[in-house]
């Protein structure tokens, strides 16, 4: 028999596969799970597209929970056994079908999410054609993975092998299509903050900041760019669990960096919130002066408060200098952000100043400093 890997190649490829499929489900957890804290405690701005990223994220929990399943029983090998083979293809649709629709989720998630912060119309227009795109590839595919022999997947394995399926030229159109979408939109969702972050007045700082949520979200796209490669080897039916081993490896990056790479784009206001507070607990011992106490504290913010400045990237808005009184205070129009201002200014920067705020500085600083 030939092989595609020599000696004792693909148990080892397998061990790898599982080894990743599992670091990849629980770093997504990790990232979901702080984002959800972000935007329910830190801003308290739990939206639509937090919901769908932790439905994307329980999608590709079944999607791995299958692909560890398979690796465990037979994925990487020959199977000649029938009942056992008849299992597996029962699981290895569900996988294939529950990766086509946590790759959409999370990809309608990003776009709900840039759809909240991008104000130029042209930008808006690119979102919805990528994600359009997005939903028809998918729910296409995710279809043809359940009806192309028919809709009793007890029979799916009599039909594959009595030939009783759709034609293969028309797998093959399913499969680079969906690919090939997947691939556009990454690339497109990927460009599109590169282009903002470029004309941008900021400084390097700042840059590097929102730059680095552009890497990992890159990572994604290379990944899928990568998958590309092993899309054929999914309509090898002969020997299909050996074929599919590099394929489902990759499927397995690609979805776990995207989530990491849209989380951390939401994960600002909790960095901040808590460089803060270490900053605020080591300041006085580092200073040497022992803190002031409750009430000198409270008799020095009752005497004086004072907003700020902020000064914003590309905006001529300005908070300086207004003196409070016990009445009221004079505030100006809240700013209006750009999707990379938006990630690099610090998170009392988000909202419009209220009256009686302390007299603590906002800082436009980055993550980094």
């Amino acid at each position: 028999m030939d092989t595609m890997y020599g000696g004792g190649d693909v148990p080892r490829v397998m061990l790898h596969a599982y080894r990743i499929t599992i670091a990849f489900l629980a770093l997504a957890w990790v990232f979901i799970l702080l984002r959800v804290w972000t935007r329910t405690f830190v801003i308290a701005n739990f939206g639509w597209d937090d919901s769908i990223m932790v439905l994307a994220g329980l999608i590709f929990t079944v999607y791995c929970a299958t692909v560890l399943f398979i690796a465990t029983h037979g994925g990487g090998t020959v199977i000649s056994d029938f009942e056992h083979l008849k299992w597996l293809m029962k699981l290895a649709n569900v996988a294939e079908s529950s990766y086509v629709l946590a790759m959409m989720f999370i990809k309608i998630s990003i776009a709900i999410f840039f759809a909240r912060i991008i104000a130029k119309r042209q930008h808006m227009i690119i979102i919805y054609v990528a994600i359009a795109i997005t939903v028809v590839s998918s729910v296409s595919t995710y279809l043809y993975c359940f009806l192309r022999c028919g809709p009793d997947l007890d029979e799916y394995l009599v039909r594959q092998l009595t030939d009783d399926c759709a034609p293969v030229h028309l797998d093959l159109f399913m499969a680079y299509q969906q690919a090939a979408f997947n691939t556009l939109t990454d690339v497109i969702f990927v460009a599109m903050p590169v282009v903002v972050l470029w004309n941008a007045s900021m400084d390097r700082r700042a840059k590097v900041s929102a730059g680095f949520v552009l890497i990992i979200a890159t990572l994604g796209a290379i990944c899928s760019m990568i998958r590309f490669k092993y899309v054929e080897g999914v309509l090898k039916i002969g020997d299909f669990f050996w074929h599919a081993v590099n394929i489902s490896m990759w499927s397995t990056i690609e979805a776990g960096t995207c989530i990491i790479a849209a989380c951390t784009a939401t994960l600002r206001p909790l960095l901040k919130s808590t460089l803060d507070r270490v900053q605020t607990a080591t300041s006085p011992s580092s200073s040497g002066t022992p803190p002031p106490s409750s009430s000198a504290k409270s008799d020095q913010q009752s005497k004086h408060q004072s907003l700020q400045t902020i000064r914003v990237p590309n905006d001529d808005l300005e908070y300086g200098n207004i003196e409070a009184t016990e009445s009221s205070c004079a505030l100006t129009k809240p700013p209006e952000y750009t999707f990379v201002e938006l990630i690099t200014m610090p998170d009392s920067a988000h909202l419009a100043p209220e009256s009686g705020i302390d007299n603590r500085p906002a800082r436009p600083d980055s993550i980094l400093g």
